[in-house]
């Protein structure tokens, strides 16, 4: 009875081995990693990218990348690129430049979901050709924001004449149209279910580097951008032990401040967070980091009243300049508070005279949420401002206790 009985495994075994083979030649990708469950968690990648944990074959699959590995070595990090020309619908995908693009770079960019909400999008490269530099009066001439005579001589300068970049918003509102140099900036847009498309279109000859990482966010990530910001700054203090300590100072800055000419036609909205137990924000620019409408005196600002900034005055012909910074709810910086005339500033100091004249650097707060700046400029520059070269701004910042 023993005999029979092992005969009878043996056979047995044989079959199953059979029949696996069989399997095997059929199935030549399934494996134990395909057996094993796991989630396609964010992770990273030996090259310092974020990525997508999933099956080796997956990531094939999917045409990742694989770079390290995750889920203790059952999954492989999966890193996704797109070129010009091309799509992906993953989450965390790098927009890479290759060799010397010319002429349309085009990538769209789907939801890789049902309930996206957002993209961020982080210029970790963004180096393009710089806006226009000119400084000489056209034979145009500006009146209240309108091009024609009579008016005031305007010149180019901030105008995106050779590269742009956009991304379209479909259904939603696409921020504005930007070049030159962006390294460290980034960018929140609206998902749209037709997809989001980041287009470079590149005039000129010359060098051009960006690389874009683009996250998407779903609908209920709690650190969505508030309604209307077009840039949003939250996260832990730089170099603390704890990497909890929520981080109450930091610094932004208008598009192209590395290039030193702020763009035209911008309406940058910047919103930071507010943090547990600040119920106040202060601002303040060191020299040479506010500079925006430039008509006033070397080293001046003007600060806080609404007729000196931010319009073109009620004739149309003021050239103090349209381009300012918008800080709702300005206070001095000071211990008393006192309220500032209005909330708009420019000049080439970020300052805090009440009076609205031009007055030396200063401090100005707010207790308006969510803590925001807004920088506007029109499309064009006057020619007394743009031979002061309007740098644009880097604002620092301090969240102050309740």
């Amino acid at each position: 009875m023993d005999r029979i009985r092992h005969i009878f495994i043996l056979l047995l075994l044989g079959v199953l081995a059979t029949k696996a083979d069989d399997f095997k030649k059929k199935n030549p990708r399934v494996s134990i990693f395909n057996i094993v469950k796991f989630k396609n968690d964010p992770c990273e990648a030996n090259d310092d990218k974020s990525g997508t944990c999933y099956t080796e074959d997956e990531c094939t699959d999917r045409q990742g990348t694989a770079s390290g590995s995750c889920a203790e070595g059952y999954g492989v990090c999966c890193v996704f690129t797109v070129g010009c020309n091309s799509n992906k619908n993953e989450n965390c995908t790098y927009f890479q430049s290759t060799g010397m693009p010319e002429g349309a770079c085009n990538a769209k960019i789907c939801p890789c979901a049902n309930n996206i909400c957002q993209l961020r999008l982080d210029f970790l490269t963004f180096n393009i050709a710089q806006p226009s530099l000119e400084d000489t009066a056209t034979v145009k001439n500006l009146l209240n924001g309108v091009v024609g005579a009579p008016g005031k001589p305007i010149t180019t300068m901030g105008q995106c004449l050779t590269d742009t970049f956009t991304v379209t918003a479909p259904g939603g509102v696409a921020p504005p149209v930007i070049c030159g140099q962006n390294d460290g900036q980034h960018i929140y847009v609206d998902a749209s279910s037709d997809c989001n498309i980041l287009s470079f279109q590149l005039a000129g000859m010359g060098t051009r580097m960006w690389e874009i990482k683009v996250t998407q966010y779903s609908c209920e990530y709690n650190n969505l951008a508030p309604p209307g910001c077009l840039q949003y700054y939250y996260g832990v203090t730089p170099g603390m032990d704890n990497q909890d300590m929520p981080a109450t100072k930091g610094q932004v800055e208008s598009f192209n401040f590395a290039g030193k000419i702020h763009l035209a036609n911008q309406n940058q909205n910047i919103c930071i967070r507010r943090e547990l137990n600040r119920c106040r924000i202060c601002y303040s620019a060191a020299a040479g980091n506010f500079d925006v409408s430039s008509k006033a005196a070397a080293d001046m600002g003007v600060a806080g009243k609404e007729a000196l900034c931010c319009g073109y005055g009620a004739d149309g012909m003021k050239t103090t300049g349209y381009d300012c910074v918008i800080i709702p709810g300005a206070l001095k910086g000071t211990a008393n508070n006192m309220d500032l005339l209005a909330s708009e500033f420019c000049g080439r100091q970020l300052a805090t005279a009440a009076l609205g004249m031009a007055k030396p650097a200063g401090t100005v707060c707010s207790m308006t949420v969510p803590f925001q700046v807004r920088f506007l400029s029109d499309s064009f520059e006057f020619d007394m401002e743009a031979k002061k070269n309007p740098d644009g701004f880097k604002i620092d910042y301090e969240q102050i206790a309740c």
